[in-house]
């Protein structure tokens, strides 16, 4: 019996440890993807400017912004305006080269974005899928030690660092909601 139990320990050590050595290629190849990006200078934004930007297209908005760029082009005149913002090379002329670049960097990058966003969420979704196959034995198991530590030292000393994260953990999630103070009573009843 006990060579079976080894045999399956080392088998599962080799299997985590392929997996391990995997995903560190896998980073590795991530991490030149990332230096070849970086090459490229692209834009970085805050937070901030991120939740805020213009630049989220709807479906079909670059034709949409293709076709005023086209109208622009057809009558200048119309649109004179806006030469000193139009990021061109003078500002007494509509130039839509400026723009018509910036939206042919944008949907050059979309397909990218795709991928990469495709590859986050199926790497974040195994994580949380790890994470929950782990907790269903963690969890029972740390309410049953917890319940064993208040009488068995050693089980306490050995659960500690648990012990002291979740009591963290509860503490900072579960603070009481304030309650509305009642209203200071002025004397006078409602009558019906």
């Amino acid at each position: 019996m006990k060579t079976k139990a080894k045999t399956k320990t080392t088998k599962k050590t080799t299997t985590t440890t392929s997996f391990a050595a995997a995903i560190a290629d896998v980073l590795a190849t991530a991490q030149a993807m990332r230096a070849s990006l970086d090459a490229l200078d692209l834009a970085s934004l805050t937070e901030e400017e991120r939740r805020h930007s213009a630049g989220k297209l709807r479906n079909g908005e670059a034709a949409a912004m293709t076709t005023i760029l086209d109208t622009v082009d057809a009558f200048p005149q119309a649109f004179e305006a806006l030469a000193p913002k139009d990021n061109g090379v003078n500002p007494n002329v509509v130039e839509t080269a400026p723009s018509r670049a910036s939206l042919a960097r944008s949907q050059t990058l979309a397909p990218l974005a795709i991928v990469l966003e495709s590859l986050v969420t199926r790497v974040s979704d195994d994580m949380l899928a790890s994470a929950a196959s782990a907790k269903e034995v963690t969890t029972p198991a740390y309410a049953i030690g917890k319940a064993n530590a208040a009488s068995n030292p050693k089980v306490r000393k050995s659960l500690a660092t648990a012990i002291d994260f979740y009591t963290k953990a509860s503490r900072h999630t579960s603070k009481p909601a304030k309650t509305a103070k009642p209203a200071k009573s002025t004397g006078a009843t409602a009558t019906s």
